[in-house]
Order: structure tokens, then sequence, then C-alpha cells
């Protein structure tokens, strides 16, 4: 999925197996998630295909079979684009909560809002609906789970009930590394060799390449040996073609300043390839326009990895990120702070070996997957019954 709902749901289920929980993951029902079922080596987590399409009468199904498990709590993953097909599957998302509830007998029910705060797309030109159907779904639902403060005001905005409701958790990295804190290319002098630097993610606007390449360029002027990895997805699309356009000014962009040789861009990879380019590397920059954020999970993955970090600063930066102490925090859609950023890191040993280690303590303390895991667990567990 483009939103990374599949990846989510799968470490989330696998980690809170871990932590004590018996999870059932009820899903589609088609050849490929029956295998991956078959596979599964956790004792913890069952996966149940039962759904065959997800239409007003997969509400039936639903409550089938989360009765006939006898679950105390049901977590409801939800993301609008996985909605948007139709008013059908809008306005099943939007019964989902209510429908789960009735004659439940004190069943809890949890929504997680995966990325993004917003209603179900229904039918076209029906967007002022999108907000009521979204406050239907909150009032059904016993709490629901969101990634930022940002996310977490809006939603005791809309209604002081809420705040009693809301838990704000990180979202998790669909790739993490669990192997030795800090970089091994951060113990290192990049000054004695070609200093490699990364960039984690999709390809898409809002995330600020155009400003990492001009930076690269400056520094390239400056007698700095650079090579950039570009890790990530290049094709997604949501159906407008702005995507592909914005890689095609990206490669443009790369070929005017005559770096494409210095430029590798991996495409979608294995968790095992993106991990061994990521610690290839000697520093990754994510320059997001808008600001590093909790509801995304790229920054996450490379602090996860232990490398020295260089991201943007937003309105609400995610808890423990501290500037100069775990990463480096700089101004959006600014190419000057990216390149005097990275030629400070390169320049500064001490400084670069501080934000790798400390980059794996703060992964371990608030975004692994263990620790994400025990807190979506009792979300689900307070007050069910």
């Amino acid at each position: 999925m483009n939103c990374g709902l599949a990846d989510y749901a799968a470490n989330l289920a696998n980690f809170m197996g871990i932590v004590g929980a018996q999870v059932s993951v009820i899903t589609s029902d088609n050849a490929k998630i029956r295998a991956y079922a078959g596979s599964l080596s956790n004792a913890s987590v069952r996966i149940y295909p039962v759904i065959r399409r997800w239409d007003l009468f997969a509400l039936f199904a639903l409550r089938k079979a989360v009765s006939g498990m006898g679950c105390g709590s049901v977590n409801i993953l939800y993301h609008w684009n996985v909605y948007k097909d139709g008013i059908i599957k809008g306005l099943m998302v939007v019964f989902m909560p209510i429908f789960l509830k009735a004659g439940a007998g004190g069943r809890r029910v949890v929504i997680s809002f995966v990325h993004d705060l917003m209603g179900p797309y229904l039918f076209p030109k029906a967007g002022p609906l999108r907000k009521p159907a979204l406050l239907f779904m909150l009032a059904c639902a016993d709490a629901f789970i969101v990634h930022t403060r940002e996310q977490e005001e809006q939603l005791t905005g809309l209604c002081r009930i809420f705040k009693k409701k809301v838990y704000r958790i990180p979202s998790g990295s669909g790739i993490f590394y669990e192997g030795q804190a800090g970089s091994v290319n951060a113990k290192e002098d990049p000054k004695d060799k070609k200093t490699v630097l990364s960039f984690f993610g999709y390809v898409y606007p809002s995330k600020g390449l155009e400003y990492l390449v001009r930076a690269m360029a400056m520094l390239v002027q400056r007698g700095y040996h650079l090579k950039l990895i570009i890790i990530g997805g290049q094709n997604l699309d949501y159906g407008n073609g702005s995507f592909s356009g914005y890689q095609v000014r990206i490669r443009k962009l790369i070929s005017e300043f005559k770096m494409e040789a210095d430029v590798e861009w991996t495409g979608f990879c294995s968790p095992q390839e993106a991990s061994d380019n990521l610690l290839s590397s000697d520093i990754c920059v994510l320059p997001f326009e808008a600001g590093v954020s909790a509801k995304g999970s790229s920054f996450g993955t490379v602090l996860s990895h232990g490398l020295p970090l260089v991201t943007t600063k937003g309105e609400d930066i995610p808890d423990k990120l501290v500037d100069r102490q775990n990463v480096l925090l700089i101004p959006p859609c600014d190419p000057q702070a990216i390149a005097a950023a990275i030629e400070e890191l390169i320049n500064n040993k001490e400084l670069r070996l501080r934000l790798a280690s400390n980059a794996k303590k703060v992964y371990a303390e608030e975004y692994s997957w263990p620790v994400i895991a025990a807190r979506v667990m009792n979300s689900c567990l307070q007050g069910a019954s």
C-alpha cells in the first residue's frame, strides 16, 4: 500500500505479540495473505483472511469473526486513502466502530489514524461530509491513536470529551536496524575520503530533495568529494502524475550540476538492502518542506541505524528530538543551511559521533516497535472488559 499500512499492521501485530498480547488480525481473503499467515513464527499472532470484499456486508463478517474470537478490544487501522474507492467502502468504515460495539458486552474499539487525520472519502464533491463522517466514527469509538501533537489538538478541538479518548503514539518504522549503536562510518573521518550522503523514503515534492541536491552542488564547488544515495521508491503516484514529474525534475537538476556519476538511485529495495545502503553512508539528510514529524516513519528508520541525521524544523518536532544532541535541525527549504550542516558534520567528529550514538538511544526509548506496541496495547486494554 502506498501509505505503508500493511507494514504498520505487520510490525504492530508482531511486536504486540512479543510484549505479551494475543493478537488476531482480520484481513482480506486471498492466496498471498493465506500463504503469509501460514508462514508466521510468532505463536501469539494469528491471521484470519476472512473478508472477500470490503463492502457493507463485510461488517457482518467482521463482527462474526471478532465475536468468535472473544476479543476484548478491536484496533481499527485507518488511513483515508485505503477507503477512497467509493461510497460503499467509505460508509463501511464510517459504521465499523458502532457495528463492532453493538451487542459486544463491553468490547473496546480503538481507531488508529495511521499517518493522517482525515475523514473517509464518500463520493465526488462530498468534501463537506467528510468531517461529519469522521465525527461519527470518533463518537462511536472508545479511543483513538494519533501520531502528533497537532493531530491531538485537532481532535480535542472538535469536541472536549475527545481529550480523554486520545493517545499520542509515534508511527513505527517499516525498516529498522537492531545492530550496535552508531554507524560504522560515523567513527571514520569523511574528510579523508568521499563523504556518502543518504536520503531515505518515497521521492515526492514535500520531501525537499531538490534542496539537498542544490546543497550538494554547493559543497562540490567548495572542493568536497560527495556521493548521494537516494534510497526508496521513485514511482509513487496517487493518480495525477505529479510525483513522477517531480522525479524527472530532480534528475534534470542533478544533470544540470553534472553530478549524475555521484548520485545513485536505488528504487524500491528490500529492508536488508535499504539497511545496507543506510549503513554505507556517513550522513543522512531528510529535508522535509514541512519539517520532521512523528506521523512519518523515515526519520525513525534513520535513528535506528545510528546515523548522524540532518533534518528540518517544523511546528511539531517529534518528542525527544533535541538539536545538536541526537539530530541536527535546520530551517526547511534552505540549501545553504543544508550545506552548512553537512559541512559542519564532515569537519566535526565529536558532533558526528554524538549524534550517531544518541540517535540510537532516542530510537530505543521512544520510537522502537517494542515501546510503540506496549503503548498501543495499553490504549486497547484501558477499560476493556
